[in-house]
C-alpha cells in the first residue's frame, strides 16, 4: 500500500474511488496488473470485515495477462553449455533441461526421490512450485550421468561451504554464472523452455507437457505452442512458387 500512499499523500485507508484511478493511471503498463492485483484484495477484506462501507478498488481495471512466448535456449548453446559446466552444476542444467524442473524443485531434491522402474527414471517432486507434489520423468542417459555423483541417501546437493540445504537462488546463480560465462544471455529457466518445447515438438500432446512441467492450468502450457519460427520458415517454403522471371502479362 506504500505505493498509493505515496501518491494520495494520506493514508490509504481512506483512498476514494477516484484518487485510486488516478493512482493506476500514473502507473507504468508493465506493472498496472501487478500493482493492483496487490491494492484491490486489501479493499475488499476491509469492506468485506465492515471497517468501510464500500470498496473504492472493486471497479480498478485489471488488465488481461500478458501471454508470453517461449525463449528456449538454442540446442547447439545447450550442448557447449553442458559440455563445459563443472560437475557441481551439471547435473542442474540437466534436470532443467531435460526433466523442465525449475530451481526450487531441483534445489530440494532428494536421493529417494528419484525411481528407476524397468529403465524409466522417474522423478517424485514434493517442493514445487505452490507446493503442489508432482511427477516427472529424466531420460535414462541424464540419469546415468548423475547417478554416480549422488549420494546414497538424503538431500542431492551440499553446500560447498558451510552448512545446510543448497538453495534455489544458488542453483539460478551459479548456473546463470555459467551460461553467462560462455557468452550466452540465456539463464537456468531457459533450459526449462527447452523442455517445454522440446516436449511438446516430440508428442503434440498438450496435457502431456502439462504434466510435464507442472503446469496448473493448460492455459501456461499454451505459451509453448507458439510456433517455432524454423517452423514457419519451412512451411512457407512450401506454399507455391511463381516464376517472376517470365515475361510480364499485359492486363487488360
Amino acid at each position: 500500500m506504500q505505493y498509493v500512499q505515496d501518491f494520495i499523500h494520506h493514508d490509504p485507508f481512506a483512498a476514494t474511488e477516484a484518487e485510486l484511478e488516478d493512482w493506476q493511471d500514473s502507473l507504468p503498463v508493465s506493472v498496472i496488473r501487478n500493482y493492483t492485483s496487490l491494492v484491490r484484495p486489501y479493499y475488499g477484506w476491509i469492506h468485506a470485515k465492515g471497517y468501510r462501507a464500500d470498496d473504492p478498488a472493486k471497479l480498478l481495471v485489471m488488465p488481461p495477462p500478458r501471454r508470453g512466448i517461449p525463449r528456449p535456449i538454442a540446442l547447439e548453446r545447450l550442448e557447449l553449455a553442458l559440455r563445459t559446466a563443472r560437475p557441481r552444476i551439471l547435473p542442474w542444467l540437466l534436470l532443467a533441461g531435460f526433466a523442465g524442473m525449475r530451481a526450487k524443485e531441483i534445489a530440494y531434491l532428494r536421493v529417494e526421490d528419484f525411481v528407476v522402474d524397468s529403465g524409466f527414471v522417474m522423478i517424485h517432486l514434493v517442493r514445487t512450485k505452490g507446493e503442489r507434489e508432482r511427477v516427472t520423468a529424466f531420460p535414462r542417459w541424464c540419469w546415468d550421468h548423475i547417478a554416480p555423483m549422488l549420494p546414497e541417501h538424503g538431500p542431492c546437493w551440499a553446500r560447498e561451504r558451510g552448512s545446510g540445504v543448497v538453495t534455489p537462488q544458488l542453483v539460478s546463480q551459479l548456473c546463470n554464472e555459467h551460461l553467462h560465462s560462455i557468452g550466452f544471455a540465456d539463464t537456468l529457466h531457459s533450459l526449462r523452455h527447452f523442455a517445454g518445447t522440446e516436449a511438446l515438438e516430440a508428442t503434440d500432446n498438450l496435457r502431456l507437457v502439462q504434466e510435464f512441467l507442472g503446469h496448473t492450468s493448460p492455459s501456461t502450457t499454451a505459451i509453448y505452442t507458439s510456433v517455432r519460427p524454423q517452423r514457419l520458415a519451412k512451411m512457407v517454403d512450401l506454399l507455391p512458387v511463381i516464376d517472376l522471371s517470365s515475361p510480364s502479362v499485359d492486363v487488360a
